[in-house]
């Protein structure tokens, strides 16, 4: 089980937090990195699907992130099977969901109106 490497950690810096991006769509990747560095975090490491994230999420090399943000539609295992084997492998790990707009109205509060 994954539970003792993705426990919840408190975010303590920029510096010190880590994400996972979980998305398909070049501009939603690209409208996230901007938006991190914008709040002066590093762009997160980003998996195109499921698959991809559990991958990065068994390699013990990779840190452990301090969140997931998850695309729910993707082309392969979607964000909703990978819930359903993150809640499988690591039962105790907290997660929230947000709906797919958050990508647009984050990019709003930072400023960029453009429609992605």
């Amino acid at each position: 089980m994954l539970t003792h490497r993705l426990l919840p950690l408190l975010l303590v810096s920029p510096f010190d937090t880590c994400f996972l991006l979980v998305e398909d769509n070049r501009d939603d990747i690209r409208l996230m990195e901007l938006a991190f560095e914008r709040l002066g975090f590093k762009p997160p490491p980003v998996a195109h699907d499921g698959q991809e994230a559990i991958d990065y999420l068994l390699n013990r090399k990779n840190p452990v992130p301090h969140a997931i943000l998850l695309d729910l539609k993707m082309p392969g295992m979607g964000g909703l099977e990978f819930l359903r084997w993150l809640r499988r492998e690591s039962p105790k790990t907290m997660r929230s969901l947000v709906g797919h707009s958050c990508v647009q109205k984050l990019g709003c509060a930072l400023g960029n109106e453009r429609q992605v």
